[in-house]
């Protein structure tokens, strides 16, 4: 496909192969996120609603293919692809999108793990790419509900809740679990994961079976979960847990910069001591709803939108007056924010910044 655009490089209309020309598209436009899928440890993509496939790289966005045709995309390493409503699918060279697959009707997704590349039909039919225009097909039974691949294997989850891993030596699919409570599976290299109607996940452990997992919250080379119940514990390796705080009413625990946090239903916040192995208090706030932490600082969320940094001696600083809904925080090297009408914006030192909005590279995409 070929694209025309206005002068001012913000109206896009797209011209098909016999001529059709679809409706304008504004580039400014907010739209439905519908996917996304991660590549490298720095890249994301996203497909939205409109067609839009987007890059995340070097902390700004990049628009790399409109298609309204687009219905799914996949990422591995540092390949990306994506297929379209009559079954053709393109890989990303990284300027441009090269046809690579011949035509797989009814396909409707793509799944890609390392050098190997999967689509599912729209029956439930999965098949595997094999080059030289080649797919074989590896499974037909109709009620397939989901696939995903990660770690060099593929995982199929069927509308009856049977979850089964593909056997590459026999062909065949091998039985791992039958859970009419499943609504959910994920693969990746970390191992392959259920999500149940509870909300609750579980990790799969081989011959162990399956491992709940509640809350886990990372920071450097620690690891802590939180109960159920509210009781927090610490990873010592070994198949190891140590238990250090079994207060009942913990809310959050959050890690960052070497630190551990806790939010208390009544609205204490608490840092770990580290040497004595207790908890010190560092607030009681009966309005903060969410606490975060990172390497720009630690932060507290209240309960009219106003955001609130740690400064330690100083005590609390605020940092947004409240003016706009806020949904969820989060912190690494900023603080982010997620209002409730989708919009992400980031806090620096120059005030506060839109990062949902795309950035434009100096090229415009080049289409197929």
């Amino acid at each position: 496909m070929s694209t025309l655009t206005t002068s001012d490089d913000t109206t896009v209309y797209r011209i098909d192969k016999i001529g059709t020309i679809y409706p304008q598209l504004s580039l400014d436009d907010e739209e439905k996120v519908i996917a996304i899928a991660a590549g490298d440890s720095d890249t994301l993509y996203k497909l939205t609603s409109g067609g839009i496939v987007s890059r995340f790289r070097n902390g700004k966005w990049d628009i790399i293919d409109i298609n309204p045709k687009t219905r799914g995309i996949a990422a591995s390493g540092s390949n990306a692809y994506l297929i379209n409503s009559t079954g053709d699918m393109f890989k990303y060279n990284g300027r441009s999108w090269d046809w690579f697959s011949g035509i797989l009707l009814g396909a409707i997704a793509i799944i890609a793990d390392g050098g190997s590349l999967y689509s599912l039909g729209k029956t439930g039919t999965i098949w595997k790419w094999g080059g030289a225009q080649q797919w074989t097909g590896i499974d037909f039974n109709y009620d397939d509900k989901m696939v995903v691949a990660g770690g060099g294997k593929l995982y199929q989850l069927r509308a009856g809740g049977a979850i089964l891993i593909f056997n590459r030596q026999s062909h065949y699919w091998d039985n791992l679990d039958s859970d009419p409570n499943v609504i959910q599976i994920a693969a990746g290299n970390a191992g392959f994961y259920k999500l149940q109607n509870d909300y609750m996940i579980w990790k799969y452990s081989g011959e162990q079976g399956w491992e709940r997992i509640s809350s886990f919250i990372a920071d450097g080379g620690s690891l802590y979960s939180l109960g159920k119940t509210g009781t927090i514990w610490k990873w010592g390796g070994a198949q190891q847990w140590t238990g250090i705080d079994f207060n009942y009413d913990d809310k959050m625990v959050v890690a960052g910069g070497g630190k551990l946090y806790q939010l208390r239903a009544g609205g204490a916040i608490l840092i770990f001591n580290r040497q004595s192995h207790y908890w010190d208090n560092l607030d009681s706030d009966p309005n903060a709803i969410q606490i975060a932490a990172g390497n720009a600082g630690f932060y507290k969320l209240q309960n009219d939108y106003t955001i609130w940094k740690y400064s330690g001696e100083q005590g609390w600083e605020r940092i947004s007056s409240g003016d706009s809904k806020v949904a969820e925080i989060s912190v690494g090297d900023y603080l982010y924010v997620r209002k409730e009408d989708g919009e992400v914006i980031k806090y620096t030192e120059n005030g506060w910044e839109s990062v949902t909005k795309v950035v434009y590279e100096h090229h415009r995409p080049k289409s197929y």
